[in-house]
């Protein structure tokens, strides 16, 4: 006996965004944190967008995380998201640049106290 498939949704995803497949004049990458702006929501919002809005209430989440709990594909997330950032709801943050994620002063320490650690009796 084989397990029961998990119901489908009974909106397809495209009908969230209303045909649109892109989002438009926004750049959202996956790993682009996502803050909430303002206490109230918005008139009009649609039910992912209500739902962003709720999810995002406790803190920033990702693209990628916020499209996890809306149970859409990423890239009909950006297009939810992206109308949420132009109608100031959200403000995006880009990822911090591979570059500064990593002190090399902290990682030189860090070396140096693991081969005093090593040297000591």
């Amino acid at each position: 006996m084989t397990p029961e498939r998990a119901s489908r949704p009974l909106v397809r995803p495209y009908v969230e965004t209303g045909g649109r497949a892109r989002a438009e004049r926004c750049a959202l990458e996956r790993i682009t944190l996502l803050h909430r702006v303002g206490g109230e929501l918005p008139r009009g919002l649609s039910d992912k967008q209500r739902e962003a809005m709720e999810l995002l209430r406790a803190g920033a989440l990702s693209l990628v995380e916020t499209a996890s709990y809306l149970r859409l594909p990423v890239s009909l997330s950006k297009v939810v998201l992206a109308d949420l950032i132009a109608a100031g709801c959200l403000k995006a943050r880009p990822p911090a640049p591979l570059a500064a994620q990593h002190d090399p002063e902290m990682l030189r320490k860090v070396l140096d106290g693991l081969r005093r650690a090593k040297s000591s009796p």
